[in-house]
């Protein structure tokens, strides 16, 4: 192994975030140490030996990783890797502008491919790579090498976050018959992604109409881009993503048929003969890498049955329901203890469980969204909502009856828990161990109740499939 393969490696390059991670911590704490005057400040040298290493190493790896991609689609355009299938990205050229993504933006983003400002549609890009390279041989056209490299140079904030990003492997062709290379890779691929156009004229609009010319519309997916992605072209005019929706439905009408714009954006492709909006799956956004690895590795849009009914399960009842006690024991703690209340001791009294119950609508503001994140009808969502809550609450006042009724114990006796205390009888005073088998008890006696009034609303769901993957998966 060369080193250039030896950076490219995906085990070597998570080292390397790994390592840049902990010099990146350890810089904030020598800062620290500045400001607190503590003797670590003695270790200042690190900040300016370690931090242009670790930028190296990391523009080293993505740098090998994306060349080894290069030569990848060189061979599979001379005939070799036939025995791979190939997923076209079809997307404005840098030249007709650059994507700005607003959306939020981490303080390690830029060690796992999330930069602000990348090629148009590039953080779609940047997300999908690590999902399908393992499978999909990507591939997508570029400038010649120097257009390419004086777009690059255009913009330093450009130019630096395409240091370390991921990209799709780059076929240039500046000839005039690129268009027709275009159809054969498509007409051949497995997977063809869109890109909506800057403006109608452009060459992206060629590509759709070409690909729609040839009856490819099976293998197509239009990325529609939500409301936090905006375009800037060369000349400076801004699009917004709606607009860019629109340019697309200008150039396919009466052509197919595809959804109108939707702010939360989407994958549009074929299921069951129409084009259908896909803004989540599985439990999750589109752009989440489980929702796209669902989509273009499996082919599976909908849950089975079992594992929908246990990821609302494990949602209600083992995340936001002991959120909301967490969230409230933190906050009234916090405010009995800074601020000296005017309520009498019967209005403090009240104030946990009022704040209980707005912490737990909030959140069950988000278990909502949650459920409608499966693909179901909305009679269904709705219904999964309300039952859930209602089998939520039976199962939760069942369990603390079968505790009152000193079942707890029994159980206890039962399984051999001798680690557990068990009150005295008739005592009111529990210890530790019994209170947290208590609530344990309680959230499994409801996680089942959840489960199985899930599971109704999963039950014969229509089974959904993006067959352009889910026929061809090896």
């Amino acid at each position: 192994m060369d080193k250039d393969s030896l950076f490219a490696n995906p085990k070597v390059g998570l080292f390397i975030k790994i390592l840049a991670s902990i010099n990146s911590i350890a810089i904030v704490f020598i800062l620290v140490s500045v400001q607190e005057n503590l003797p670590y400040i003695a270790y200042w040298p690190w900040l300016v030996l370690s931090t242009p290493l670790m930028f190296y190493l990391l523009w080293k790896h993505y740098n090998a990783f994306n060349m080894q991609l290069d030569k990848l689609v060189t061979g599979t355009l001379a005939g070799d890797n036939n025995n791979i299938p190939t997923m076209l990205y079809l997307r404005p050229f840098v030249s007709d502008g650059a994507d700005i993504y607003l959306g939020k933006q981490g303080t390690f983003d830029f060690l796992f491919a999330l930069p602000h400002i990348v090629d148009t549609g590039g953080v779609f890009e940047g997300k999908l790579l690590p999902v399908i390279y393992k499978k999909y041989i990507p591939i997508k056209f570029d400038h010649s090498p120097k257009k390419s490299a004086k777009s690059d140079s255009r913009n330093p904030i450009y130019k630096f976050n395409a240091m370390l990003t991921y990209r799709f492997g780059r076929y240039f062709d500046s000839t005039e018959q690129w268009l027709d290379t275009v159809r054969k890779i498509a007409k051949n691929c497995a997977i063809c992604i869109i890109v909506p156009p800057t403006k109608i004229d452009s060459s992206t609009a060629e590509e759709i109409s070409m690909a729609l010319k040839y009856s490819l519309l099976g293998k197509l997916v239009f990325v529609m881009p939500s409301k936090k992605s905006r375009l800037k072209t060369e000349e400076g005019v801004k699009v917004v993503a709606k607009q860019l929706w629109e340019n697309l439905l200008q150039t396919t009408k009466d052509k197919i048929k595809l959804p109108n714009y939707s702010e939360n954006g989407g994958f549009v492709l074929q299921v069951n003969g129409q084009m259908m909006l896909i803004e989540s799956c599985h439990g999750f956004d589109w752009p989440h890498k489980k929702a796209m690895q669902k989509i273009f590795i499996d082919g599976k849009l909908t849950c089975s049955l079992w594992l929908g009914s246990l990821k609302i399960t494990t949602k209600l009842v083992w995340l936001y329901f002991p959120l909301s006690f967490l969230y409230t024991y933190l906050i009234y703690n916090v405010f009995v203890d800074t601020v000296s209340p005017p309520f009498g001791d019967d209005v403090m009294g009240v104030l946990p469980f009022l704040a209980f119950l707005v912490i737990f609508s909030l959140h069950m503001k988000a278990f909502y969204r949650f459920c409608s994140k499966f693909l179901l009808s909305k009679v269904r969502v709705i219904g999964l909502f309300i039952s859930s809550i209602v089998s939520f609450t039976i199962g939760t006042v069942i369990a603390i009856y079968l505790l009152i009724e000193n079942w707890g114990i029994f159980l206890i006796d039962t399984l051999g828990l001798s680690w557990i205390t068990k009150p005295e009888f008739g005592s009111n005073d529990y210890a530790l161990s019994y209170s947290l088998f208590g609530v344990v008890l309680s959230l499994c006696i409801a996680s089942i109740f959840v489960y199985l009034t899930a599971c109704l609303f999963f039950l014969r769901q229509p089974s959904l499939e993006f067959k352009a993957v889910s026929t061809n998966r090896q």
